[in-house]
């Protein structure tokens, strides 16, 4: 298979074909795929440096336009200007892993990716397209011009004896586009640690949300100002705050950011924050599930990493956690610190 995408771009999304990648015993693999962690590596096929790492990957439905007809699923990877910034042909597998052993993903077909060089400027900073800005409007709802045109009169006089004057309103009505207000903010990876909560700065992420002071927990992050796609390239994990919109934030805080979830459609959201520089807080919890459903849910553990939890139905199991991200089919009780 080959995939294409533009140096520093980060669509299109790499997507294969689970089911029909080799597997012929659907049930089997679809109960495999839903209680499972998945992620996503990439090799330059040069020299065979890793560019990716086993970095988080989901998984998807395709809708069907008839109910009859069998569900096909798709497991998928968001690119970010990080992982396309280098020219060069890459190869590609998503590995998924649960507590009943480990799959490789494509089994007969090798992803090459691609990535080619591109002539677009997509670092300059960004100017409004709009000929006239009222800042004071931004984000309130409505942009008001003030009152329209007064009416004209405009006399015509020919010389030298016969003089015209015609008196009429004439009104002209422009529509100026509401512009979107959104605030950009850049997120460093890799920042959770017990002992201190900011003790590494990695590689850096963008994410953007409507015009906000800080983030708040619930809130969603997207990839683009046109907020049409959440953030899938950091979809789960620990991030500090290092800038918002282009300027250091402060106070320095780290937040905790929830994964795609197949079951509840939940997409890449703040599921907790703390200031920096203080520990994570580390708690016992007691889990049950109430839902005959396969899906595992998602919890951090004491050091901030990100862990999928299998249970069966009516089946209780308590952990020490420093977050855990809600699901419907997952009661939870608190028992105090750890």
């Amino acid at each position: 298979m080959e995939f294409f995408i533009k140096k520093n771009a980060t669509l299109p999304t790499l997507k294969i074909n689970v089911i029909k990648d080799g597997r012929s015993d659907y049930d089997r693999s679809m109960q495999f795929l839903s209680e499972t962690d998945i992620f996503f590596s990439m090799v330059n096929t040069e020299n065979d440096i890793p560019k990716i790492t086993s970095r988080p990957a989901g998984l998807m439905a395709k809708p069907q336009l008839d109910i009859s007809d069998t569900t096909e699923y798709y497991v998928y990877y968001q690119f970010t200007p990080f992982d396309t910034r280098q020219v060069g042909r890459y190869k590609g597998q998503f590995l998924f892993r649960n507590n009943t052993g480990v799959l490789v993903l494509p089994l007969n077909e090798d992803i090459y990716i691609n990535v080619t060089d591109s002539f677009i400027i997509d670092d300059m900073e960004y100017a409004s397209c709009y000929v006239i800005d009222y800042p004071c409007c931004f984000g309130s709802g409505g942009i008001n011009p003030g009152p329209g045109p007064s009416p004209t009169t405009t006399s015509t006089t020919n010389i030298p004896t016969t003089t015209t004057s015609t008196t009429g309103p004439t009104t002209t009505s422009t529509t100026i586009p509401q512009p979107i207000g959104y605030t950009e903010w850049v997120l460093s990876t890799g920042v959770a640690d017990y002992e201190d909560a900011c003790a590494k700065t990695d590689e850096w992420k963008t994410a953007y949300t409507p015009e906000l002071n800080y983030l708040p927990i619930g809130q969603t992050l997207y990839s683009s100002p046109e907020f049409t796609t959440t953030a899938f390239s950091i979809n789960h994990g620990f991030f500090k705050i290092m800038l918002r919109n282009g300027v250091p934030y402060d106070p320095s805080t780290i937040i905790c950011v929830g994964p795609y979830n197949f079951y509840t459609n939940n997409y890449c959201q703040v599921i907790n924050s703390y200031e920096c520089g203080t520990p994570i807080p580390c708690n016992s919890m007691t889990f049950t599930k109430t839902e005959d459903v396969p899906y595992s849910f998602v919890i951090y553990n004491c050091e901030g990493r990100y862990s999928g939890v299998t249970l069966n139905y009516n089946q209780s199991t308590t952990l020490c956690v420093s977050t855990y991200v809600p699901q419907p089919y997952i009661t939870k009780t608190d028992n105090g610190s750890c």
